[in-house]
């Protein structure tokens, strides 16, 4: 229950405002794991535990050792033969666990026993990896309509969180975490698998031990979701139905169909619309242009045609109104074709501090998109672009596919479909309460002393060039061949592949962020030092990434860690970067830094923009797939020097956002 003044109300990586956990239409309401051990039973039988990840002999002897169970394992395999029962006794000893060489049921209850606790050390690791930080916006001052807004934006947004559920698997898994880190673990990042570079790979670290397959609900779950079934929708006579980024993929009588949205979420879209309208009644008179916005994503909420909101939503800017405000299925991350939109919500306040920056790149759209257009060359030709730049803004909550295990976006250029980005009339923002908090601040200034040259750490300043790398990525996006951008009436992603498009779509984005700093630069906009600061930042997000992983948990490519280890691969190549391993300013015993060669640089980017625009414009995949196998396999680690990023890197956690509204 919500009351109107004074109320704590949090976003612990949940929203609270209706209750947290696994939710769905067909959500369980709780219960304990139950878990098969199987016993294959043989002169020296082998055990197999269908469902649970196997532990290795080190583990089995240290948890064993920590249950305070008599047993030692042996080398060779886990059986009868090879387990040593410790401590004195008799052979005529009764043991609990063997009988006859075989397993008895109580060393079964003591593997699983085992297990559990292997499963829980990885969840705590995984948990450790995330660094709680808040998020808070008080409004107990506010005035009243502005809190009953908040109110109904926030039950919109737990809803949100329940298709989004849906939408990534969890909805439909039976067994609920019953430990508090386990319950977190979902909780926080949506997921029964860990995200974090040491766990994700873990096959123990999962929020339950009945080790449940998550699957989205964009497929059929009873399918391998995976590039093979991928290619299969591309290449179907039907792929324009199949990959609609506003359905899901269902087979009936033997045929792939695409069934929209609202066919399969529509009680929970329609409830969404109904707290959408409610917000815009709050309003009154005022707020005109957030007031549209809002009726219209309530009516894209009930029939799933964007369009029209998504008019309303470019028609509302940082000079009409005080709120920002995108709910609706947008981004293709999540999805294992990189096809279906997911459902989110980012809520913020227009922060008003950097207006100015606005007022200096609007009037360069045009000369953006013809000097881009002019590096390309054919097939592309420029356009006529008009989206808005950009809205800075303090970002109130996050939900659903905004909302992040570990850190969040800071920057976001929508729609990716319809008039409005086919027009070039998007909406770019960038958020600035995410990173700006002391500790935040002192760890990117500690990461850029272990990766840098002395005289490359020193230009991490705050300022201007802590947005200016955000801001120029998110225009980048609607600048060139954009996502709406189609070759002899294909997308790009139906001719090189859903996730080549994102990482070449992002790719084209980041390194925009560098091209247009400089043009910036030699307009006189930037003096050398923020320009420098730009893009040393923009090296370290890099860093940042990578050390990630360039894989998740299922073995796909992330998209941004890819595009980082390109960027570093690639400026490597080109000398505007370079490793020197006996550089150790520090006298750290952590020998090597990295040298920033600014000359060299301009030219690198312009090589890299020129490439990255062809490749889209012309829809070459080998092109795309070579790029990026260059810098993320092989040789390529070498370059990107992979290890070393991750040993120095991972030391620190990651922030992990809770949003808290003061009503």
């Amino acid at each position: 229950m919500i009351r109107s003044r004074q109320v704590l109300i949090l976003f612990s990586n949940c929203v609270l405002l209706t209750g947290c956990g696994v939710t769905g239409d067909d959500a369980p309401s709780g219960g304990t794991p139950s878990t098969k051990l199987a016993v294959t039973a043989s002169a020296q039988p082998v055990v197999t535990r269908a469902g649970l990840p196997k532990l290795e002999r080190a583990d089995f002897n240290r948890l064993a050792a920590l249950e305070n169970v008599p047993l030692f394992w042996l080398q060779g395999d886990l059986s009868p033969a090879n387990l040593l029962r410790t401590g004195v006794h008799n052979d005529t000893d009764s043991n609990p666990y063997l009988k006859n060489d075989v397993f008895t049921p109580a060393f079964d209850e003591l593997y699983l026993r085992l297990v559990e606790r292997r499963r829980l050390e990885a969840v705590q690791r995984e948990l450790d990896f995330g660094w709680p930080t808040a998020v808070v916006t008080d409004l107990r001052k506010a005035p009243e309509a502005d809190r009953k807004v908040v109110q109904h934006i926030a039950r919109a947004a737990a809803t949100i969180e329940e298709i989004y559920a849906q939408q990534v698997g969890t909805a439909a898994i039976k067994t609920l975490p019953v430990d508090a880190p386990s319950k977190a673990l979902l909780q926080r990042n949506q997921s029964y698998r860990c995200e974090a570079p040491k766990t994700k790979d873990d096959p123990f670290c999962n929020a339950s031990l009945a080790y449940p397959k998550q699957r989205s609900d964009a497929y059929p779950t009873d399918l391998e979701q995976n590039e093979k079934l991928c290619e299969e929708l591309r290449t179907a006579t039907n792929s324009k139905e199949l990959l609609d980024p506003f359905s899901v993929v269902r087979k009936k009588e033997g045929k792939w169909v695409g069934v929209p949205y609202l066919e399969v979420y529509g009680v929970k879209m329609k409830a969404i619309a109904g707290e959408l309208r409610l917000a815009a009644q709050a309003l009154g008179n005022d707020e005109a242009a957030f007031r549209n916005y809002l009726e219209a994503a309530a009516k894209g909420f009930e029939t799933n045609k964007w369009d029209a909101a998504d008019e309303a939503w470019v028609a509302m800017n940082s000079q009409n109104s005080k709120w920002y405000l995108r709910i609706a299925p947008d981004e293709v991350y999540f999805d294992p074709c990189n096809s279906k939109a997911g459902f989110h919500v980012s809520f913020a306040r227009i922060n008003t501090s950097l207006v100015q920056w606005t007022q200096k790149i609007t009037p360069l759209r045009d000369e953006m998109e013809n000097t881009l257009a002019t590096l390309i060359g054919k097939p592309y030709s420029a356009r006529k672009v008009s989206f808005n730049l950009p809205d800075f803004i303090d970002i109130v909550l996050n939900a659903g596919d905004a909302r992040n295990g570990f850190g969040a976006t800071i920057g976001q250029s929508l729609p990716n479909w319809g008039p409005v980005a086919e027009r070039g009339a998007g909406r770019t923002v960038v958020m600035m309460n995410l990173y700006d908090n002391p500790d935040s601040r002192a760890f990117e200034a500690k990461k850029a002393v272990l990766m840098f040259h002395p005289d490359d750490a020193k230009n991490i300043q705050p300022g201007i060039s802590e947005y200016l790398d955000t801001l120029l990525h998110e225009a980048t996006h609607n600048f060139g061949p954009h996502s709406d951008y189609q070759i002899d009436g294909k997308p790009i992603r139906a001719i090189i592949g859903g996730l080549n498009a994102s990482i070449m779509e992002e790719l084209k984005a980041q390194t925009g962020a560098l091209w247009y700093t400089e043009m910036l630069r030699k307009k006189g906009l930037l003096d050398d030092a923020t320009a420098r600061s730009t893009v040393t930042g923009s090296i370290l997000w890099a860093f940042g990434h990578i050390s990630r992983g360039l894989f998740d948990n299922d073995g796909k490519r992330s998209v941004y860690s890819t595009i980082a280890a390109i960027h570093i691969g690639y400026f490597v190549d080109e000398g505007a970067l370079s490793f020197d391993p006996l550089l150790d300013p520090n006298n750290s015993g952590d020998k090597g830094r990295f040298r920033v060669y600014h000359d060299r640089l301009g030219p690198a980017v312009d090589k890299l923009m020129k490439r990255v625009g062809r490749i889209l414009a012309s829809g070459d995949k080998t092109d795309a797939e070579a790029l990026i196998k260059a810098y993320t396999e092989g040789a390529g680690l070498e370059k990107i020097k992979y290890q070393q990023v991750q040993e120095r890197l991972l030391k620190f956690p990651k922030e992990s956002f809770s949003y808290a509204i003061l009503l």
